[in-house]
């Protein structure tokens, strides 16, 4: 549970996740568990289960493109980078209408 406790101290900071005031969850259904898994540095990922939320949701088949495609495109004296992403994801803000979909 501290390992929790300090995620969402740490998610609240970074401005990832917010409080939600109670008026704005009640008679709201969905709430997902979390938990936290630990990683090779001995620091802790938090985990939201959407499991349950997934369930509900209908699924349409994309195909995703494969690093093979990828060389296929480079040219000679093509250029390449590395990015490192570490809180990339957090930067993808979810509609304010959807939020309430991702409680915890």
């Amino acid at each position: 549970m501290q390992a929790i406790r300090k995620e969402v101290y740490i998610l609240l900071h970074k401005g990832v996740i917010i409080k939600v005031p109670e008026f704005r969850i009640k008679g709201i259904l969905c709430v997902s568990p979390v938990f936290t898994v630990p990683k090779k540095d001995g620091s802790s990922r938090f985990i939201l289960n959407l499991k349950k939320l997934n369930e509900s949701i209908k699924y349409y088949h994309f195909k995703m493109e494969s690093v093979q495609s990828a060389v296929l495109l480079m040219t000679k004296n093509c250029y390449m980078a590395s990015v490192d992403l570490v809180d990339f994801y957090y930067s993808c803000p979810v509609d304010f209408e959807y939020q309430l979909w991702a409680l915890f």
